[in-house]
Formats: C-alpha cells, sequence, structure tokens
C-alpha cells in the first residue's frame, strides 16, 4: 500500500512543484518549502528539518547532538560544536539553562547562556551573507551556506604560496585579508589579481594556456556561472574555489608542488602557470574525475569540497602517481617477504615527471591489480610480485591492491594470500617496512619514518613505543602494552599481544578481518552493517577509546586514517606525506573517526574509522534510521509513520 501511495502521489508532487514547490505546513493556516528547497528555520520545511536547504530529518543531527558546521543540524544551528535550538528560539547570554543546546551560544555555564563567541569569519557549512563573511571567501548563492575551507588557508593563517590561500593571496608568510579580483576587474598590479596577471589594460587577465598539456578553463577565485568553467569544477558562491589541497589540469600554479600532477608551465620567475596534465595515464590524487576508472587509485569521491576527485591510495603512490621521492613510491624500497628474504622492485620516482615508474615486470606490493571482487571490478595487470593473482586483495579503502609477501610467488597454507593485516601469522611487525596499512599488524598505520630517509614502516618506524600493541607479536606479557597479554596464536605458534583470556592457539581475527560474530574476532567486536549477516572486527582500543594503531598528533601520515580520531593529516603543498594535527571535535568528510569522536554529518558514516558518505536508499526501497533516504524521498514503517527501526520503506510523501 505505500508503494502504490507514493505512486499516486507523483502526479500531485509534480503540480507543487510547478506551483513553487510549496506545500502543506505542520502550523494550519501556512505553507511550507518542499525537500531541496532554500530554508532558514525548521518551521520553512514540511519536514521540520532545515540545513540551509529542506531535508528528511534523517539526514541531519538533532538539538544536542555534535556538529561542526549548521549545514550538519536539522536547526541550521551550530554554536560551540553542539547542535542548538533555532534561531528565536535559542536562549541569549545571561538567561538561565539547563543544557548547552538551548543556548544560541552553545554553552551553558553554571546555569547561565554564556555569550556568543565572535569569529573573524563564517567557517565551511555556516550560514553566511556575502563572500566576504566566509573564511573560504566563497558563499552559495542558493543554501546561504560558506563554502570548505579545509582545503585553504584563511586569512591570518600561514602560508607559503598564494596557492595556498583561500584568497589566493599570501603576504609575508600570512594570507591576506579580502578577496582576490577577477578576470575583467581592475587592477595596478598582479598581486591583486586572482590570476597574478594585471594585463596593460589595467584590468585582471586570464593566465595564457600553454601549447599543449593544460587546458583553458578558469582559474581558482575567478568569477564563474557553473562548475563546468572552472579547472577545479567546483563553482561556489561564483567563483572557482578549491576542489582539494592541489591544484588542478589547468589551475593556477607557481611551481610544480602546486600541482596534483607535481608539474607546473610557470617559468620559475614569480609570474603564475597553470598545472598540466600528469603523462601518467592516470588521474592523480586530487585531481576532479567523473568515474573511478579514470583515477590512479580507481576511487571517485567527494573528500569534503562539495566535488567529485580521485581520492589518493594510503601509504604508498602508485605506478603513475605523482611522487616527490622514490621512498614514496609502492616498490620504491625493497621489500621483506614473509619468510624473511627480500625483494628489489626497482622503482624509481621519476626527477622529470615527478610520478612513480613501472620498475620491475610485475606489480610491486601497494600497486593497483585487476580484481572483480563484490561490487569491485577494475581492469589492470593480476601480475603481482610475490604471489601474483593469489595475493590481488581489496583494502580497507576497496582499492585492489598487491599484497605481496610469497616468496617465489609461493603463497603457504598459513598464508594463503600473503601478507594479512588482520592475522598475526601473516602481517609485518611494527617499525618494518610496509607499502600500505592493510599489511601491518592491526591495520597499523604504513607511515614515513622520519630518521630512515622516510622509508615507509608499520608505525612509521616508531621505536620510542615502550610496549608492543594490539596483534604484534611478543615474548612476554610485559612486553605487550596495558591491558595485553601475551598468548600462542595459530598454527606457527607465535605469540601475540591480546586480551587476556583468549584461549592459547586461537585463530581469532584483527581489525578488518571477517566475522560471522565478535567470537571471531580478537577484540571481540564484530561490526555488522543492518541488513547483512557478516562484518568485519572491531579494534581493540586501551580504555580512552583510542586505537593503538594509529599515529598521534605530532607523528607522521600519509592519510587521514592513519591519524587517531580527533586529528587528521595535513599534507603540505607537493608533498605525498605530512604530520597529523589536531582537529574538531567531530570528524569532517575523509577525517578519523570513532565511538569517542563522531562524524560531523548524519549523512556519513564512521566506516573502517574513517568517515564517509552513507549510500542514500532510492524511493521504494528498504530503509532503516541508519540509512537516510535520497533526496526527495522519507523513511517509513508499514503503518505510514516515520521510521523507527527496521523493516521500512522509503516513500515520496511525508508519513505522519
Amino acid at each position: 500500500m505505500l508503494m502504490r501511495r507514493a505512486l499516486l502521489l507523483l502526479p500531485f508532487l509534480a503540480l507543487a512543484a510547478a506551483c513553487g514547490s510549496r506545500g502543506t505546513s505542520p502550523n494550519p493556516g501556512a505553507t511550507c518549502q518542499a525537500l531541496d528547497a532554500s530554508c532558514s528555520l525548521p518551521a520553512d520545511c514540511c519536514s521540520l528539518a532545515c540545513t540551509g536547504t529542506c531535508v528528511d530529518a534523517s539526514q541531519c543531527k538533532p538539538v544536542g547532538e555534535v556538529c561542526g558546521s549548521s549545514a550538519d543540524c536539522c536547526t541550521n544551528a551550530c554554536a560551540s560544536n553542539v547542535c542548538v535550538e533555532p534561531a528565536g528560539q535559542c536562549l541569549a547570554a545571561a538567561a538561565q539553562c539547563s543544557a548547552a543546546s538551548e543556548c544560541c551560544s552553545g554553552e551553558c555555564n553554571g546555569g547561565v547562556c554564556a555569550a556568543p563567541v565572535q569569529q573573524a569569519c563564517v567557517a565551511g557549512g555556516d550560514t553566511c551573507a556575502q563572500n566576504a563573511d566566509c573564511c573560504s571567501t566563497a558563499c552559495d548563492t542558493a543554501t546561504h551556506k560558506c563554502s570548505s575551507s579545509q582545503f585553504c588557508a584563511s586569512a591570518g593563517e600561514s602560508c607559503q604560496a598564494n596557492t595556498d590561500c583561500c584568497n589566493l593571496t599570501c603576504s609575508g608568510g600570512t594570507c591576506a585579508s579580502g578577496a582576490c579580483a577577477s578576470i575583467g576587474e581592475s587592477c595596478s598590479g598582479a598581486a591583486q589579481c586572482c590570476s597574478g596577471v594585471c594585463g596593460v589594460d589595467g584590468k585582471c587577465a586570464a593566465i595564457p594556456v600553454p601549447p599543449s598539456g593544460s587546458a583553458a578553463c578558469t582559474t581558482l577565485g575567478n568569477a564563474c556561472g557553473s562548475g563546468a568553467e572552472c579547472c577545479s569544477t567546483n563553482c561556489q558562491g561564483g567563483k572557482c574555489v578549491q576542489a582539494y589541497s592541489c591544484s588542478s589540469t589547468g589551475d593556477i600554479c607557481y611551481q610544480g608542488p602546486d600541482c596534483c600532477s607535481g608539474l607546473c608551465s610557470a617559468a620559475g620567475d614569480g609570474t603564475p602557470g597553470r598545472c598540466l596534465d600528469s603523462p601518467g595515464g592516470c588521474g592523480q590524487g586530487g585531481e576532479p574525475c567523473g568515474s573511478s576508472s579514470n583515477c590512479c587509485s580507481r576511487i571517485c569521491a567527494n573528500l569534503g569540497s562539495g566535488v567529485n576527485v580521485c581520492q589518493p591510495a594510503g601509504g604508498c603512490r602508485m605506478t603513475g602517481d605523482y611522487c616527490d621521492q622514490t621512498e614514496a613510491c609502492c616498490g620504491g624500497t625493497p621489500g621483506t617477504l614473509l619468510d624473511g628474504s627480500t625483494h628489489d622492485y626497482t622503482v624509481v620516482c621519476s626527477d622529470t615527471k615527478n610520478t612513480c615508474d613501472n620498475g620491475t615486470a610485475c606489480n610491486p606490493p601497494g600497486n593497483i591489480c585487476g580484481a572483480a571482487i563484490g561490487n569491485v571490478d577494475v581492469n589492470a595487470s593480476q601480475n603481482c610480485c610475490d604471489g601474483k593473482k593469489t595475493v590481488c586483495k581489496l583494502d580497507s579503502n576497496s582499492i585492489p591492491r598487491c599484497f605481496g609477501g610469497c616468496p617465489n610467488n609461493n603463497c603457504s597454507s598459513t598464508c594463503p594470500t600473503g601478507y594479512d593485516g588482520s592475522n598475526p601469522q601473516c602481517c609485518i611487525e611494527p617499525a618494518q617496512g610496509c607499502q600500505f596499512s592493510d599489511q601491518c599488524c592491526n591495520g597499523q598505520a604504513c607511515a614515513p619514518d622520519p630518521n630512515d630517509g622516510m622509508k615507509l614502516k608499520c608505525g612509521g618506524g616508531d621505536a620510542a613505543n615502550s610496549c608492543t600493541p594490539f596483534g604484534a607479536s611478543c615474548t612476554s606479557d610485559a612486553t605487550c602494552c596495558t591491558g595485553l597479554a601475551c598468548i600462542p596464536y595459530g598454527e606457527r605458534v607465535i605469540s601475540a599481544c591480546l586480551l587476556p583470556g583468549t584461549p592459547e592457539g586461537t585463530t581469532c581475527k584483527l581489525t578488518g578481518g571477517t566475522c560471522d560474530a565478535g567470537t571471531d574476532c580478537c577484540s571481540g567486536t564484530c561490526n555488522i552493517d543492518s541488513g547483512m549477516t557478516t562484518g568485519v572486527c572491531g579494534d581493540w582500543t586501551d580504555g580512552s577509546g583510542t586505537s593503538t594503531s594509529c599515529q598521534d598528533a605530532g607523528e607522521t601520515c600519509t592519510q587521514n586514517a592513519d591519524c587517531c580520531a580527533g586529528t587528521s593529516c595535513a599534507i603540505p603543498a607537493g608533498a605525498t606525506s605530512g604530520a597529523c594535527v589536531a582537529a574538531s571535535v567531530c570528524a569532517q568528510t575523509s577525517q578519523s573517526c570513532s565511538a569517542s569522536v563522531q562524524c560531523c554529518s548524519a549523512t556519513e558514516a564512521c566506516t573502517n574509522s574513517v568517515c564517509t558518505p552513507k549510500q542514500c536508499v532510492s524511493a521504494g526501497a528498504a530503509c532503516d534510521n541508519t540509512q537516510p533516504c535520497c533526496s526527495g524521498s522519507f523513511c517509513a514503517n508499514p503503518d505510514a509513520t516515520l521510521c523507527s527501526g527496521a523493516g521500512c520503506t522509503c516513500v515520496y510523501s511525508r508519513p505522519g
């Protein structure tokens, strides 16, 4: 009956759309906005949920939950990282309160609302009236929300080049205030122009397009009418804004490291050029993309800017991908196999192309490989070094990669698919060389060792660790981190640091291993998504809610997932690695998350300890409270009320 009712309502909804997209308000005598219409307050929407646009309540957070911006909250109001009552209903400073969410400031101290903290500029996702209000210098005219400043520095923040700043103006090592002048606007010097070019007619001009290898698109900061005009494909607030931390093909650059490809047409005399396309044959990390098949990593996703880009793979850089040194490449350092022997893959980072070359005839560990696994089907060679197609498996980001580990391509019965971070008998130990984290015991971050030429090692080669982490091999209880015991494991009768009481000879799986129940997992936790019968083993934490396998603030990283929840990986322009830095109290898209550090957005889930967009459910399909319906439909119980659990269906009409 629900489906029939939904279908019968379609003509009515079409008529309503033609009449201004307004519907019947929850308040008699008033009208309300349909889904996707602009709004300021929840009462503007028929769904009673406003994030700047009317949305279903499953796609935003209620009052009292953690948030990163007002766009995360159903009330369109976030203060001090808490969703608060909407404007006009929240309590002003000095008013009596019992909870922080009652106050406009998001702070209730001693039963009294504190005064709101005045910010120098408005953060990404928060409400704005004009571009000048925003830290990103771009205010979306439709949603009245600031674009993300996650990939550029705001006024007053440190910078090394103009392209580091949201307004493309770096002066004396600090991003200047104000906006740069667009093409065609008056100028008296190049520094005033977004393009860095002031023409002889006293107007800002476009950067000349190189004869080949680039594009004649609109560069960052300049006026645009749609994303198709921008090199970044990202037009917000009427101007081209960043898609990622590096510049796309055709976009403005002053030196190679400004570009995702590592190649810039600039002459090196301080005048700008355009980023050149990479000769690697695949989309570099950070380049805008239309499909995953065009990316070196085979993943095309929105990493927080609002447009899809090729997601950089964690750990080593693949063949054809940008590199800053040979040690950053998959196979750039000799690999150690499961029997202790070594294999030199002869891969180097090209000095002229800034890309990782092919090296040996086989694909080195960490490189992309051809696999048809589940919903993933990649057209690439299966000739993996140290195991051939047997060691071609999906990593934690669902990228099919060569895991390696099998000497002379012969895998043992103990480790039949080569290196496996979920099996203490088949994983790479802390401080040993690696190519990516899924090879390391318990998925420990595979990060550069600053004390050994930035070679990739499990745990970043941190020799300062005074104890052995969860899942790594051990010799006695005294060597294990607090809360763990040294227990014999599996066929090889090694011992690993596991939970006290774990049976000797266990074959339990570490983080990321496939499971049917908690008893399959060394941590005792099997995370099974709704509607599924199998899941993946969760991580063990030391009581603080933090994994012992992640990198702390200040430690090296190659991706956000390497860093402990509450921190993110800050990678400088032109580099392949960076350091973990403190983030907000909630995690943004692609940042690390945990039970204690939630995702800011209700439309994202903490998957493999990283915030990733949930897949929305189409009208007519089954849904529950963990899966939002696609825009324009609602999740309803069989009795036509809002979904209260499982067994629901997405319908077009709002349930009662």
